[in-house]
């Protein structure tokens, strides 16, 4: 059984057929690749793709370390908020502009594309996250 990819609807009923209760997830990723269209679809790779990788574990580390600093002093908060503020849209712009390559397939662009919709949700959160921490322990009122 194929899974036709001009309707999504299809492609569902089609990958649902398919799984058996006992499949592990190996096999249920497989099974979802072709629907979804992204086996083998890779934004960077080598040294590019290990790079980015390991910036976002420190940006990761540092989002998560900014709850502490943010605690120190009312200045160091007010740092801290604003390098939150500019640097990951300055991050965004900098990789669509000189490390993705437009270039490519309508796959590789989209999930570029979605991987940045994340990454802007995740910032959003932690700004909210990192201003209502702000306001509670320095006792500021709004």
């Amino acid at each position: 059984m194929s899974t036709d990819q001009t309707n999504p609807k299809q492609a569902v009923i089609d990958i649902l057929l398919r799984v058996n209760d006992d499949a592990s997830v190996d096999e249920l990723r497989d099974c979802l690749a072709p629907a979804l269209n992204l086996k083998g679809v890779k934004l960077y790779e080598g040294v590019k793709h290990i790079s980015i990788f390991m910036l976002s574990v420190v940006a990761i580390l540092l989002a998560t370390g900014s709850f502490y600093f943010v605690t120190i002093n009312q200045s160091i908060a007010i740092i801290t908020y604003g390098f939150w503020a500019i640097a990951p849209s300055a991050w965004f712009f900098l990789e669509r502009a000189y490390l993705f390559d437009t270039e490519g397939d309508q796959e590789r662009i989209a999930l570029f594309k979605y991987s940045q919709e994340l990454a802007q949700k995740f910032w959003a959160g932690l700004l909210v996250g990192l201003g209502i921490t702000i306001l509670t322990v320095h006792g500021i009122s709004v």
